[in-house]
């Protein structure tokens, strides 16, 4: 079965203010709206009861339809059903608002700090700014005189994916998901482990806003979806994104890729590294692509089961696109895909040193695909840090918009799991691990780091005893 293109998205949320609208909606209205946001959920996306039972998932919607018995903004609506969506463990799901409604006030002032677990205490991981009476490492008791694990558990009931995922993603993101969940607040009572209340002011949007990108796969980072330099004997690939948005697109980027290979050969460089850890995703193919240009065994790629739906099928002949297959099959049925087996083509010219796959936090979707099929198959190393994402995981989206509210809903319709199949734990350990260094862009300096950071690594793991080639980028 050939790689259909997957979606790029971040997880999380979407990072901007919006213009705020009253609209008050009529109960009558929002019912409709949450019944149909529970229709598309339960027959659209590929597996909705990996978490709950249909029992279990029922009796969620219908607490959330409890709570309709007076009208309500578009804004409230969506931190209702907001969470609704987090039980599928699907992390390209998600309910949008649209430019009209405001997530955050744009003055909005939000908790200062992320949180991390040590023990049995939850304490501050990151500060956003200085506060008289915390500080790195002290234990958090209580928010707004709410205890730390239920507010936890509030706001990862915003974020998306499997729920050691949204557990994670809402100690990382705290304030900035507690400000989505509880808007209005502009200072916070923090009670620590001791008991002492102190009184901290919440920092702007922006700054969360800042940060959340710091960590992500920035676009603004990414002026070129893959490039390449030279560092001393080693090769660096900067594969910052796989988008592809036509056929000419994708050409294209199969001919810089072309075009990198050649570079490396001619430079004479001994190592490559092909970097994909702020990645978030594209078209899978272009992972095929990079894999050609210096491996020459077949290679098993993903199995994949795509849910039928009337809903996704007319989205499929609005886009122009048919499969007989799927048609054919009644709503609800799985369409299976076992794994394909990849065969380079004979006789291209490939490198021949090592090559290195570089993953970390930003490695997403398309990109964690790649790393996955390189990892399983055993073709080059992983370094770096596990993703926050997971090899086997729901993709290929569907959208709709809520008819009254209009907000937007997605959801992936065929779950993709990995070549290894369904075993062990599902994430994707790297080879060798390695606290990457903050990403500081492409300058000689910068490159010489990261390079020197990721080989030392390579040699430490390895137990080479010769000198790392300090790395002198060419101009």
């Amino acid at each position: 079965m050939p790689f259909k293109k997957v979606a790029v998205f971040l997880s999380l949320v979407v990072l901007s203010a919006r213009i705020c609208t009253a609209q008050q909606f009529a109960p009558r209205d929002l019912q409709n709206d949450l019944a149909f946001i529970k229709r598309q959920v339960f027959t659209v996306q590929a597996n909705p009861f990996t978490e709950l039972t249909r029992k279990q998932y029922e009796k969620v919607f219908d607490a959330a339809r409890a709570k309709l018995t007076d009208s309500m903004t578009a804004a409230e609506f969506y931190r209702l059903v907001k969470p609704l969506v987090s039980w599928t463990s699907d992390e390209h799901a998600g309910i949008t608002a649209p430019d009209s409604i405001a997530v955050f006030d744009e003055n909005a002032l939000l908790l200062p700090f992320a949180v991390s677990e040590q023990g049995n205490a939850y304490v501050i991981d990151t500060l956003l700014a200085a506060a008289n009476g915390i500080a790195q490492g002290a234990p958090i008791k209580k928010i707004n005189g709410t205890g730390i694990n239920d507010v936890l558990q509030q706001c990862a009931g915003f974020t998306v994916g499997f729920p050691a995922q949204r557990r994670h993603n809402a100690e990382k993101y705290l304030g900035y998901l507690y400000g989505m969940a509880n808007p209005g607040a502009g200072s916070y009572t923090i009670t620590l482990q001791d008991e002492r209340s102190i009184t901290v002011p919440g920092v702007p949007l922006a700054a969360w806003q800042r940060y959340v990108q710091s960590i992500m796969a920035a676009p603004q980072n990414c002026p070129q979806k893959i490039s390449y330099q030279k560092a001393g004997n080693t090769g660096y690939i900067n594969a910052c994104s796989f988008l592809t948005r036509s056929d000419e697109e994708y050409a294209a980027i199969g001919r810089t890729i072309d075009s990198i290979y050649n570079r490396a050969a001619a430079d004479g460089v001994e190592n490559l590294i092909i970097d994909v850890s702020r990645n978030s995703g594209g078209n899978s193919a272009v992972g095929d692509l990079l894999i050609a240009g210096f491996y020459d065994q077949p290679y098993r790629t993903y199995q994949c089961n795509w849910k039928r739906s009337d809903e996704y099928l007319a989205t499929m002949k609005g886009w122009g696109m048919r499969d007989d297959r799927y048609e054919r099959l009644k709503p609800g049925a799985i369409l299976h895909f076992d794994s394909d087996t990849i065969r380079p083509a004979a006789g291209k010219r490939r490198f021949k040193g090592k090559v290195y796959v570089l993953i970390g936090a930003g490695t997403f979707s398309s990109a964690m695909m790649f790393a996955t099929i390189i990892k399983d198959n055993k073709i080059a190393p992983l370094i770096g840090q596990t993703p926050d994402g997971h090899p086997s995981h729901f993709g290929e989206m569907y959208y709709t918009t809520v008819p009254h509210t209009r907000l937007g809903l997605r959801l992936g319709v065929k779950e993709w799991i990995r070549p290894a199949g369904k075993t062990g734990e599902n994430e994707l350990t790297p080879d060798i691990p390695l606290a990457l260094p903050a990403y500081a862009g492409t300058s000689p300096a910068a490159l010489n780091n990261r390079v020197q950071a990721i080989m030392l690594a390579v040699h430490a793991y390895t137990g080479a005893a010769a000198a790392v080639n300090p790395a002198t980028p060419a101009p």
